[in-house]
């Protein structure tokens, strides 16, 4: 798996400005301005949330409401971390153990959030609707009149590079993308599709 990606996309007209003034900040793409993630969705999870989601899905009677935490521990995209606490939680759940009242907190607002948003925080919310996690690394953004480039953590932003071109139908997008690993691709996109 890389770690760091390179990605560079060249416009066949110039664009890059147009785009820059209505999503950039300081002159470098801004993902939050291109798709905002809501504020509320601004906070992190931990092993202790996924713990207390766990205990709290083995404690629960009501079918609906054990369904809705069911569902919120699936987006959490953490099979891992499930996995290894399922069991621990589950005896402690038969035990009777109920969770900390701050780490219920937590867990509360990670269903909520599932309700509202279908997403429970941000880092799920930006790997399905950005198709990476953190914005552009610090100091990597180039642009000229008709090219990005910029270094992403994980994985290229293709739901940004999506939207964009979506929203630029008559442009095609030349990607072309280099991973850490060595590993190199390109994909031509318009109108947010890979033409034929």
């Amino acid at each position: 798996m890389a770690y760091w990606i390179t990605t560079q996309i060249r416009f066949d007209r110039p664009v890059a400005g147009e785009i820059l003034e209505r999503f950039g900040e300081n002159g470098v793409l801004k993902f939050q301005k291109v798709i905002p993630i809501p504020e509320e969705l601004n906070y992190r999870i931990s092993d202790d949330t996924i713990r207390t989601l766990l205990l709290m899905y083995h404690s629960e009677n009501n079918k609906n409401r054990k369904k809705e935490i069911r569902e919120t521990i699936d987006q959490l995209q953490l099979p891992q971390l499930v996995y290894a606490f399922t069991e621990e939680m589950r005896i402690k759940a038969e035990a009777g153990e109920k969770p900390a009242e701050a780490e219920k907190e937590i867990a509360e607002k990670c269903l909520s959030n599932y309700r509202k948003y279908h997403h429970v925080s941000r880092y799920d919310a930006r790997e399905d609707l950005w198709g990476t996690e953190e914005e552009i690394k610090r100091g990597t953004f180039e642009s000229t009149e008709d090219s990005f480039s910029f270094v992403t953590k994980y994985d290229i932003p293709m739901g940004i590079i999506t939207y964009l071109s979506v929203l630029y139908s008559d442009v095609a997008f030349q990607i072309n993308v280099k991973e850490d690993s060595g590993d190199s691709y390109r994909i031509v996109m318009i109108d947010g599709e890979e033409p034929l």
